[in-house]
């Protein structure tokens, strides 16, 4: 009876010793290479390490006697479905929040959130949304502010603000999942979208996103 459960007690030692030289393999990595894009993938992968160690713990159960079927054969094991991950919401009180530690942090003054430039940020990101589900091969994910420049130089925009003097910060992330990275990592690696968020020139503001695309709208009277 010992020679025959030995085996199987071999197996899972071994897959248990494995499990944990991969997970600590994985922590080493987040902490020598911790680069901003890569931060979140390791994570997810360490993660899944982390559920291969669960499993494993309870493998010599499995490598008992396989529960039969009524007609003597042993059944397939059962294939796990995971479901897909939904994409992250980031909501406009959020994204305000980083812009605004961002700026405070950078010592520039304090903007006040004007729906009237919301309104106009959700309807640009909803325009890149339309946009994107018919996007032809070889275009870009954002329009290059053309849809900005049209409201301006029909004056829509202007209109629909109230405001005379109005910038526009575009962002096309799907890597990124939380407010903070919009602000600090996507637009703060671009100089104009850097200007512009950072600028004192500017007293209000509005910035609105559905993921994967986030609009950012500076105004002043």
């Amino acid at each position: 009876m010992i020679k025959r459960i030995l085996p199987g007690i071999l197996f899972f030692v071994f897959i248990f010793g494995l499990s944990i030289v991969f997970s600590v393999a994985v922590h080493l990595k987040i902490y020598s290479d911790i680069s901003r894009e890569t931060l979140e993938s390791f994570q997810d992968y360490h993660n899944y390490f982390l559920e291969v160690l669960a499993q494993s713990r309870i493998a010599p159960q499995s490598l008992s006697t396989p529960t039969m079927s009524p007609n003597g054969a042993i059944p397939r094991p059962t294939k796990t479905v995971r479901a897909p991950t939904p994409p992250p919401h980031i909501s406009e009180d959020q994204l305000w929040q980083a812009l605004a530690d961002y700026r405070q942090a950078q010592n520039r003054n304090h903007l006040v959130k004007e729906e009237s430039l919301c309104v106009y940020a959700r309807k640009r990101v909803e325009e890149h949304q339309t946009r994107y589900l018919t996007l032809k091969s070889g275009e870009a994910s954002l329009d290059s502010h053309a849809g900005f420049e049209r409201d301006a130089a029909n004056e829509s925009v202007f209109k629909e603000t109230n405001f005379p003097a109005i910038a526009e910060n575009l962002a096309y992330l799907p890597e990124y999942a939380i407010a903070t990275q919009i602000i600090e990592w996507g637009w703060d690696s671009s100089s104009p979208h850097r200007n512009a968020q950072l600028s004192n020139d500017w007293t209000h503001a509005c910035i609105s996103g559905r993921f994967p695309f986030y609009v950012g709208i500076f105004a002043h009277r």
